[in-house]
This record gives structure tokens, C-alpha cells and sequence, in this order.
């Protein structure tokens, strides 16, 4: 028997809000996405509802992961918005990111985890406990709080 690989969009359901995957979808198929930048891995995208969000996804592939961030207030409280969402159907519809396919196990992750996630190394460059058996992480829920525009300027 044949199987048909998943595609890598699906793979990425499993770590976003059921209220995000369905509203970035509708934003996704009502043409509130505009694609600035795109190639085989990042994405430049701003996102049209109640108000215009950059949103910018990287892929790592040595980490397998998607890394985005967006300049909505949702995201930062260190959530995988509707916005992101929106942008990663858009750039699967186009063929962008296309080095995703590199990866085994895609995972995403905000990019405020990912750069939490430099800070846990130590300086062999050796990863920490909380690192799956694939040498990864896994996105996580995140305990972020809400910064004031004075913790911003750091």
C-alpha cells in the first residue's frame, strides 16, 4: 500500500489554538493575506482584519522548526495567532517554505520561545533536559507576560 505523505501544513495543526487555525483560515480564504517577501525558507506577510499585522515566518531546519512572530497583541503574550496561522496557509497555497520538506518532525515555535531557546544551552552548545529524544523542542504553552513598551527598548 501507497501512502500519501501528510502535507507539512497539517503536520503544524497539532501546535496552534483550535480559535486560531479557524480564524486564520477564514482570513486565508477571504484574501486578508498579502505575501511581500517568499522563498524556500521565510516568509513576509501582513494580515488584513481588525487591524494590519506583519507576520514573519523562518525555518530552521537544524531545529525543525517554523519560527513566526507577528506585531498583533495576541502574539505578544507569546501565542501562535490567527495572523500567523493565516500566513502559513497562504505561503502552503503559493509553494513558499518549500525547505519544510527537509524536515522529519516540523514542529513551530514563537519567536520569542526560539530565542528563550538559545538562552538554554550551555557552552558546549549541548542541549538541556527539557529536549526530546529528537534533539528538539516541541512547542509548548508559553507563560510569557504581557511587556510594557519601557522592557521593549532592552
Amino acid at each position: 500500500m501507497i501512502s500519501t505523505p501528510m502535507p507539512w501544513i497539517r503536520q503544524l495543526e497539532q501546535f496552534v489554538a483550535p480559535g486560531s487555525l479557524t480564524k486564520g483560515r477564514n482570513y486565508f480564504r477571504s484574501g486578508a493575506v498579502e505575501i511581500h517577501k517568499a522563498s524556500a525558507d521565510r516568509v513576509e506577510a501582513t494580515v488584513k482584519g481588525g487591524g494590519r499585522y506583519w507576520v514573519v515566518l523562518d525555518l530552521d531546519v537544524d531545529l525543525q522548526a517554523v519560527v513566526a512572530s507577528c506585531t498583533c497583541p495576541h502574539y505578544d503574550d507569546g501565542n501562535l495567532c490567527k495572523h500567523i496561522w493565516a500566513s502559513l496557509e497562504a505561503a502552503e497555497a503559493e509553494g513558499q517554505l518549500s525547505q519544510i520538506a527537509e524536515m522529519d518532525h516540523a514542529t513551530i515555535l514563537t519567536k520569542i520561545e526560539y530565542s528563550e531557546d538559545d538562552d538554554e544551552f550551555d557552552q558546549l552548545g549541548e542541549l538541556d533536559e527539557e529536549d526530546d529524544d529528537f534533539g528538539y523542542r516541541r512547542h509548548r504553552t508559553s507563560t510569557h507576560q504581557h511587556r510594557g513598551p519601557q522592557d521593549r527598548r532592552k
